[in-house]
This record gives C-alpha cells, structure tokens and sequence, in this order.
C-alpha cells in the first residue's frame, strides 16, 4: 500500500501548483515533489492492469484474469481481443463474457490468461469514499490508447458521493478528467484500489466533452453483483433489484414516504403501511424518494435488504427480497416490438417523475445524445403536448418516423427549464449475441 500523504501536505501543494503564489521555495518544492513521488508511484503500480478495448476501457480486478467495463463498451459481443500493457504473456489477449449488466452499464469478463498471475487492481471500498478525497482515472480517451494500450492518466477529487443520476443509481462524482474512450475505465483511489467503473461524463452543450463531472459506478454495488452471479453460465444478463407494490409521493426534496402499497404484492408482504416514513435501506441513510429509489436498484434482484421505517411514534425493521427490475426496453426479447420505426437512443425510467418522463440512458451516438439530452432529464412537452409519464411519450414516439423532427421541453437537475430539438434517427437492429 502506497503511503498516504497527510491532508495538510496535499492542501498546500495543490494550492502551490494551480495558484502560482509561493512562501519559501525549498520548502514548496519539497512538498510538491513529495505529492508528485506519490502520484507517480500509484500510476507504476495500477497501469499494467489497464485493458484496452476497440472503443474504450476497462481494468483487471484479479490475478487470474476477471476483468470490468461498460456494458456499453463491450456488451455488444460475447468476445473480445483485449489489449493489456502489463501482461504477463504479450500486450494483447482473448476474453470471453462472464455476465453483463445492460441496466447498470457494467460487463464482467474473463481473459484467457493461460495460468500466468495477471497485473491486478483490487476492488476497494467505496462507501468509504470521502468528497474531497484524491483520486485517478485511467483510460484511452478519444482512442489515445489504440496502438499501445498505455492508458492516459487524469487527476482529480471526489465530488460527490450517492448520486442518483437515472441508471447510475447510486454513482460516484469525480472531477478527474473523462472524455469519450474513458468508459469502462477505473476510478482509483491513493490507496491503489478500485474505487468504481468510470462510464458517463455530463455536458453543457451537446458536444461530448469533459466538463468537470464524471459519473462511476461504486465498487459497493459491483461487489454484491459479483457475490450473487459467481456461478452463471457465460454471457449471462443480470438484474437490478426493486421492490413491487411500492409508491412514494412525489415530492424529491422531502422524506420518502410511502402513498400506496398493492394489495398481494411485495410491499405488502414486506409490511409496507401507507404513511410510512423510510428511514434507512441496510446501513444507508435515505433523505428522500430519489436517494431511496438509488440506493434500492443499486442491488441485484433476489437480494435480502433491511428496510427501517418510522410508523407514527414506532421504528420498524422489514425484511425485503428485492424483485426483478427490466425496465421497458432494457431486455428486448421480453419487451413488445417498437410501434415504429423512428429511434431516439434512449431509456426511459418506468415510473412518471415530476410529472413527466425521465430520461435513464442515452444511448452514445444516438439522435438523443447528438441533441444534447441527458441521464436524468425529465421530458415534460413534446411538440408542445404534455408528457406526464414514460406511456405518454411512447404513445407519442408511436405517431413519428425516421427523419421527423420534434421538439422536447424538459427540465434538467428537476427544475431548470430547456427546450431541445430533436430528429429522430432509424431504429438499430438488435446486435446477434
């Protein structure tokens, strides 16, 4: 393990380097070769487990070969030929799916590494990341990568922890530099470990550049993936979990509280009451809906969580096995076939979110991301029609085709308003797996 710099040494070279006011020079100079020294050595030891992709990144997380990306890295085939710079036998090398994760953006894959130790990142412990904490990010940014498979290295902090941000559910925010080819790439902590998968960057405009907020899934969430699926067959789909029957109102900036519970369904099993007030899902606070809603599908389907809840002047604890989450059009071969052609590339949340339709995933490339639209955007007109929910704007995709031009009005962080014009493109056909 790497030596941790003390936060006050960190502080004044950091304000040393970017502010260019200096006290005593020996002294400046000493502490930001001592940062540098750290930096360096930290990148020494985790670049040979890079793993470069055609068309972005990933990193390996165990001697014998397991390696994570982006499901919308590899997803799209069941094997691959790698490059890895630290190799024990060459620079590149054959992987096969072990399971991939459409939903939570996340492919676990297993190179052929012929019995040689492969160079490793272990997997750390995110829920013990602090904003402010240094951290890097490896990847092949804009294919930087391609020929040599030496990963680019960007330096930065924790921004943000528990973010819900649509499909990254329960994601760290990191200001270490991501740009497209960065995905699937590790976000690595000072201690040489993994802290999550780099996947989605946000933008201002609709050019796919970094601004300053990069977007990772946890290895706390990865982890419980890895547990639940040691033992599937190659090339298995996994699941996020939910719980049904469950309704909260409406309201992202108050406490989470329970307005309907189905009658027969999992909730009411559970012992959901209407009126209560959720507390805590296992050892996570929950402040409000969206934080509970995030920290729920941040686990598989069929896990066992603990749910705390405040029933008037009572605390109950309930017991949930989580249902099987497959949003519409996460798994194609059980969703009904498209009403039409005309595409988007995007995935909706199946719920209405203040009053409109949320916008999940963006798919890369599509007429959506080209127009600018993001993650966690919530559509509420379109070709000034109201949108009040993920029906009403497949009912109203249904009545387009390709190459019609239609105009969104949508709030962006849940309450600034913009409007965003749109063409839609031609659906894809499903990739052959």
């Amino acid at each position: 393990m790497l030596r941790k710099m003390p936060l006050t040494l960190a502080v004044i070279a950091i304000m040393f380097i970017f502010s260019g006011i200096r006290g005593d020079e020996t002294e400046d100079e000493k502490l930001v070769k001592e940062l540098e020294d750290s930096l360096v050595k930290l990148v020494e030891k985790v670049s040979p487990a890079f793993v470069n992709f055609q068309a972005g990144s990933g990193v390996c997380i165990s001697p014998d070969g397991y390696v994570l990306t982006n499901h919308h890295v590899a997803g799209r085939s069941m094997n691959w030929t790698v490059g890895m710079p630290g190799g024990p036998t060459g620079k590149r090398y054959k992987a096969k799916m072990v399971w991939l994760d459409p939903f939570g953006d996340i492919c676990l894959l297993k190179i052929d590494n012929k019995g040689k130790e492969m160079p490793y990142v272990p997997l750390g412990d995110s829920d013990s990341a602090k904003v402010g904490q240094f951290a890097i990010a490896l990847g092949t940014p804009f294919m930087t990568a391609r020929e040599d498979s030496q990963p680019t290295v960007t330096f930065g902090i924790i921004s943000a922890v528990h973010r819900n941000m649509g499909n990254y559910s329960d994601c760290i925010q990191t200001d270490a530099r991501v740009n497209p080819g960065n995905s699937g790439g590790p976000l690595i902590g000072m201690d040489g470990k993994l802290l999550g998968i780099n996947g989605q960057i946000r933008v201002r405009f609709p050019y796919r550049v970094n601004t300053g907020i990069g977007l990772a899934v946890p290895t706390h969430q990865i982890k419980r993936f890895i547990e639940k699926y040691k033992n599937v067959p190659d090339g298995t789909t996994v699941y996020h979990g939910t719980i049904n029957g469950l309704q909260l109102a409406n309201n992202p900036k108050a406490v989470a509280t329970v307005e309907k519970v189905e009658g027969g369904s999992t909730a009411d099993k559970a012992g959901f009451k209407v009126g209560d007030i959720i507390l805590s899902v296992d050892k996570y606070d929950i402040p409000s809906a969206p934080r509970f809603w995030g920290a729920i599908l941040a686990y598989p389907e069929g896990w066992q969580v603990k749910v705390k809840v405040q029933r008037g002047t009572q605390t109950v604890e309930l017991d949930v096995t989580l249902d099987k989450y497959a949003p519409r059009g996460m798994v194609p071969a059980q969703q009904p076939a498209p009403r039409t052609d005309a595409y988007m590339g995007v995935l909706f949340n199946p719920e209405p979110v203040n009053g409109g339709c949320q916008v999940q995933q963006v798919v890369e490339g599509s007429p959506a991301e080209k127009a600018g639209l993001q993650p966690g955007d919530i559509i509420i007109e379109a070709d000034e029609k109201k949108i009040d929910g993920p029906q009403a704007m497949l009912d109203f995709l249904a009545t387009k085709k390709p190459g019609d031009k239609i105009k969104l009005k949508l709030l962006r962080e849940g309450k600034d308003q913009m409007e965003l014009e749109l063409e839609l493109g031609k659906r894809p056909q499903q990739p052959q797996r």
